[in-house]
């Protein structure tokens, strides 16, 4: 969800409104914005992971695969999984200093 909402945002912020898909929207803030371009392809890759992990997770468990048995994983899909969240992280630090978000803390 992170990801997702965290494209909206930017998108909203842009006065971007017609643009519906995630990845879609984060190539498009990669055109626009020409300095974090490394950093909204590392979230494509990390939500296209992300989304193909959790649709496999959850044909194999035959459930929403929401939720991730991390024992029950591979040690290279647990590395994988795990830097997946660094673009999230690097986002949502750029996100509170952008809109202050610390300001009230």
């Amino acid at each position: 969800m992170p990801l997702i909402d965290i494209a909206r945002i930017l998108c909203l912020e842009a006065g971007i409104i017609t643009i519906k898909s995630t990845i879609e929207r984060y190539r498009f803030l990669a055109e626009l914005d020409k300095s974090r371009k490394e950093l909204f392809l590392q979230a494509v890759q990390a939500y296209e992971f992300l989304m193909y992990f959790r649709a496999s997770e959850g044909i194999r468990n035959d459930d929403s695969g929401r939720f991730i048995p991390i024992k029950e994983i591979s040690k290279f899909d647990r590395q994988v999984l795990r830097n997946a969240f660094e673009p999230i992280y690097d986002l949502q630090q750029m996100i509170e200093l952008r809109f202050q978000f610390n300001y009230f803390s």
